[in-house]
């Protein structure tokens, strides 16, 4: 079988690309693009041919592992191909389906504006996928919002069924006052927490009333309703997280000191070692706690260096002590 070089350069897909522009290629040819390169015997335009004839119409919905069955294609190539249809799709869903998206709390409240007159308490829960496309819209409480009658099950259970990446909670006050009230709170960091563990992204918990909506995720940032955004590239930080950020901000805000703040009352006598410490956050955590830390060992030269950066000021007698050592392996016993 004919080499890829052996083929005129003018009907070379790479070649062909550049001159002509995208609309001259087929389909096979884009993929062998895509691809780079064939295998012995073949070559990457009749293998991207291949490819295509045993996917068909179905090609848009390939798997990683589906890939994997080809001959020549490897995890790396596959995920490469996989991805690359993944942004495709995303980036498609932006462009043709915009009443679709809810990119922003303004966009969830306006998915209920119907809750404004609502003459009960309603929590709505809204399922969407990793490109954040509104899956279902799904009523799951209606009455007094209460913990004994909420269950993350009834949230969770949906969202597992149709594969959401995440949901965001709406719930209406008849009142007309869209802030939180207590039992709000507790509803939402259960279900929060539950969500953590199910592995599903609790976005945000909106209160939508007569006189406004109330972004719990916009009170944490800080930010107004309108510039409150639930996508971010890279990572997306869910409500858990934001939460856990602003209770710790006193880390970041003042840096660690002797003066941070301990529960004293409750762990004044407990201790503890830290092995394989890294740079220091199991230390942070225990310190906050009203713990104190009385052996360390890190065998890594830089994170030997940061932890101490970082946690000398709280913790001087561990220092001191020379219960700060390396290897671990190496220490037959240490004095308090």
């Amino acid at each position: 079988m004919a080499k890829l070089k052996d083929i005129p350069k003018f009907d070379r897909p790479r070649e062909k690309f550049l001159e002509k522009g995208a609309d001259a290629l087929s389909d096979s040819e884009l993929l062998a693009i895509l691809l780079g390169s064939g295998i012995k015997g073949t070559n990457v335009k009749v293998l991207a041919q291949k490819i295509l004839k045993k996917f068909g119409d179905n090609f848009l919905n390939v798997t990683v592992d589906d890939l994997k069955q080809i001959d020549g294609i490897g995890p790396a190539k596959a995920l490469q191909i996989v991805s690359v249809l993944a942004l495709a799709g995303r980036l498609y869903d932006k462009q043709n389906a915009p009443d679709n998206l809810i990119l922003s709390a303004e966009d969830a409240a306006a998915q209920v504006s119907e809750l404004k007159e609502k003459k009960q308490e309603h929590l709505v829960c809204l399922y969407v996928n990793a490109r954040n496309a509104l899956l279902k819209k799904e009523t799951v409480s209606i009455g007094t919002l209460d913990k004994s009658i909420i269950h993350p099950r009834d949230i969770f259970a949906p969202a597992l069924e149709m594969r959401a990446a995440a949901v965001i909670l709406v719930h209406n006050h008849p009142s007309g006052d869209p802030r939180p009230s207590e039992q709000d709170k507790q509803v939402a960091k259960r279900i929060i927490e539950a969500g953590q563990l199910m592995g599903i992204n609790v976005v945000d918990f909106l209160i939508i009333a007569k006189n406004g909506v109330h972004s719990i995720l916009g009170e944490i940032k800080k930010t107004e309703l309108m510039n409150t955004e639930y996508v971010a590239e890279g990572s997306q930080s869910s409500l858990f997280d934001l939460l856990v950020d602003a209770n710790q901000a006193y880390f970041y805000e003042k840096g660690l000191s002797q003066d941070s703040p301990k529960n004293k009352k409750e762990n004044d006598n407990l201790r503890f070692i830290d092995l394989f410490a890294g740079i220091g956050g199991f230390h942070i955590a225990f310190h906050n706690a009203g713990a104190e830390c009385v052996f360390v060992s890190e065998w890594d030269e830089p994170a030997q260096k940061t932890y101490r950066h970082n946690l000398y000021k709280i913790s001087p007698e561990m220092f001191d002590s020379g219960n700060f050592i390396g290897d671990i392996t190496k220490v037959k016993s240490f004095s308090l």
